[in-house]
């Protein structure tokens, strides 16, 4: 198809205006009062279907029009349409960092990077399986995981369409036809995708471009289509039922529904019925047409762009600030200053920016390298900020010995003082990286992995062989047990896998059945008895579930049963009873460490293994929660050392520092060999 200026298609539509309106309040009520509209959510997929029918329809009037399409000018309105608001919300959120606790502010540009190049959804799809991101605290721009998938469809869309005309020139079927027969397939194939991926993998379905194409491409269909054979009573009824399948949704699904799939059909279905209705009579005057066209909901649908950008940031700079959720005052208070800030953007950001003026005066090309070159500005911002934030921070020492600076947990167990320090260990800006080192070597599996990938530490000739089993909770005692089989010549296994304790049952994760674990814990089992370690260490999250559904099936029974084959076969076993939990995240209150922690009565959970060991004499049970919670409070700062990285795992350098500790509880329930200096692992030794 030759390239022709893009005009602008018919004038806008009040009663999209309106839906613009129903859709971006539902968010943002959502996402304020979460009890209030528990499918708010769905206001995104009304979005989606918007989107694919306003582009779409633009897109074809442009080459029915003009006998093509102009990508480049297509792209430069789409520039100049949505990156001057987004850009300045990403500035902002850049400069107001310092509101947000030390330790989040790496990842929060990360996920600025990414909403910027507009691949957050991709990534959010991976933090949402992936165990270290999984239950990190709301990033201020989260909610741009949806203009990402709306701008992946403006990338792909304009190039298809074109491709699709040269396929149309040179063959016997109509341009809109062989349209229509592709945005089908794609309709079609996207939705049995979005089906089967949310039962299978629910939290990254959510946020994956090919689970969403369907509802763009929805939307896409209908402006493919006349809408103008409908009778003006039809249409006011399929308007008033379009809207109230959309309100159903938002008043009935919940956290717990299974969405997009199936599901996701009701709203985006009730949107392009409202959408259709509209197309047969714009100037209808019954009460949903009237509701959707009055001047209030036009007002909203018009600044529904910028307010569906500011409103987040404001919520999570907010609950940063003073710790806490919105409360009915402050939500009202919150959604005000959304609104005022999104006019204010719509006025005097994107009017001025999306005018035809401006695209007039300046060459299409001009504004797209404008649009590239700020957008870089801001990635370039974002990690300058941080750059400059940790070349000000310390790098975290390794304290292999005890430090008097930095007394750990020896200020628990030996009531050592704990002196003023300029920075904690490890200091907060650097917390979250505070790993053990099977993350960075990929020997900690993720969720999809069923075969075994063991870290393998220490001496391989040894004859004193460990092995350490279960899921990431096990992996926060990797540190310690690396500088115990260093110092005594041993070796050391360490088979972890997240969300994943070492069992031959099948466990629950994030809703779904863990066959992977399962798969795992037989092919780890057979491992163990092939090679007749010397000690198998137990740890496991107290807070997993068996899926099997048999009677009296329970996890201390799960976990007795695998004791018994294990003994069978001569097998010592230590279990390490769990660490605690907190909430909110320690880590959010590093500048007053005093603040932060758990009581422990909150914190230390019913634990199935304690359960499990307390109940069967032969398993040796090791509590080092002692030396992490004092009788009352579990710190998330003890002698100057941060005691988590996040709301349930050990930093590596406090594990580090639990390390002599944990020879001494192993060494008093097995006999292990000394270790060749001849030394016990006395509390004062140097790891």
């Amino acid at each position: 198809m030759m390239n022709s200026p893009l005009t602008p298609a018919t004038a806008i539509r009040t009663d999209i205006q309106g839906l613009r309106a129903v859709a971006v309040l539902s968010v943002l009520v959502f996402h304020l009062f979460p009890n209030s509209i528990t499918g708010g959510y769905v206001g995104v997929d009304v979005f989606f279907v918007i989107s694919g029918f306003l582009i779409t329809r633009m897109l074809l009037t442009s080459a029915e029009r003009h006998g093509g399409i102009s990508l480049l000018d297509f792209y430069a309105r789409r520039i100049s349409r949505l990156l001057p608001a987004a850009l300045l919300v990403l500035f902002a959120i850049i400069l107001a960092l310092p509101l947000l606790p030390v330790a989040r502010w790496e990842e929060t540009v990360a996920n600025v990077v990414g909403a910027a190049l507009y691949y957050i959804n991709w990534r959010q799809a991976f933090l949402a399986v992936d165990y270290l991101g999984a239950e990190n605290a709301a990033s201020p721009v989260q909610h741009f995981w949806s203009l990402a998938i709306e701008e992946q469809f403006y990338a792909v869309w304009g190039m298809l369409l074109v491709g699709i005309g040269f396929v149309a020139a040179r063959s016997r079927y109509s341009f809109r036809r062989l349209v229509q027969f592709f945005l089908l397939a794609t309709f079609a194939i996207s939705l049995i995708l979005s089906v089967r991926l949310t039962y299978a993998e629910p939290e990254s379905a959510y946020f994956v471009s090919h689970t969403r194409a369907w509802e763009l491409a929805l939307g896409a269909l209908l402006a493919s289509v006349n809408l103008s054979a409908m009778s003006r009573g039809v249409a006011n009824g399929l308007r008033a039922a379009g809207l109230a399948m959309i309100l159903f949704a938002c008043v009935s699904y919940s956290a717990t529904t299974a969405f997009p799939g199936w599901l996701a059909l009701i709203p985006t279905v009730g949107a392009a019925i409202v959408i259709a209705a509209g197309g047969t009579h714009s100037h209808a005057d019954d009460i949903t047409a009237r509701l959707l066209g009055a001047r209030p909901s036009v007002f909203i649908g018009d600044i529904s762009y910028s307010l569906y950008l500011w409103h987040w940031p404001f919520i999570v700079f907010f609950e940063a600030y003073f710790g806490q959720k919105p409360t009915l005052a402050s939500g009202f208070a919150l959604a005000f200053a959304s609104i005022i800030a999104a006019w204010i953007t719509k006025v005097y950001v994107e009017d001025r920016f999306r005018s035809h003026r401006f695209l007039t005066k300046r060459r299409a090309w001009s504004v797209v390298a404008a649009g590239t070159l700020t957008t870089l500005l801001c990635v370039a911002a974002g990690l300058g900020f941080v750059a400059i934030a940790q070349r000000n921070t310390p790098i975290a020492v390794a304290v292999t010995a005890m430090d008097p600076m930095y007394p750990g947990p020896y200020a628990i167990a030996e009531g050592m003082p704990v002196p003023e320090v300029a920075e904690l260990l490890p200091p907060a800006a650097r917390v979250k990286r505070d790993l053990p080192s099977a993350y960075a070597e990929k020997c900690h599996l993720n969720v999809e992995t069923s075969a075994l990938n063991p870290c393998i530490r220490g001496n391989a000739s040894s004859s004193t062989k460990i092995v350490l089993a279960g899921d990431s909770h096990a992996a926060n005692w990797l540190p310690a047990l690396e500088a115990i089989v260093d110092r005594n010549g041993w070796y050391l296994e360490s088979h972890t896998k997240s969300g994943c304790g070492f069992l031959l049952a099948g466990v629950m994760v994030r809703g779904r059945e863990y066959y992977e674990c399962k798969e795992w814990g037989n092919n780890l089992f057979t491992h163990i008895t092939s090679i007749h370690p010397s000690l198998v260490l137990f740890a496991n999250s107290a807070g997993q579930t068996l899926f099997d559904r048999s009677a009296g099936a329970t996890m201390e029974g799960a976990l007795l049963a695998l004791w018994g084959e294990l003994e069978a076969q001569g097998v010592p076993i230590v279990a390490i009873a769990d660490t605690p939990r907190h909430k909110p995240d320690p880590t959010a209150c590093l500048d007053q460490p005093e603040l932060c922690g758990t009581e422990r009565s909150t914190g230390i959970r019913p634990d199935p293994i304690v359960n499990a060991a307390q109940t069967h004499k032969p398993v040796h049970l090791i509590d080092m929660n002692d030396l992490i919670c004092t009788a009352e409070f579990c710190p998330g700062v003890i002698g100057n050392v941060v005691v988590f990285r996040d709301a349930h795992h050990l930093t590596a350098t406090y594990s580090r520092m639990l390390a002599p500790f944990l020879e001494e509880r192993i060494r008093a329930v097995v006999d292990l060999p000394l270790a060749k200096t001849g030394a016990k692992g006395s509390r004062s030794s140097p790891f």
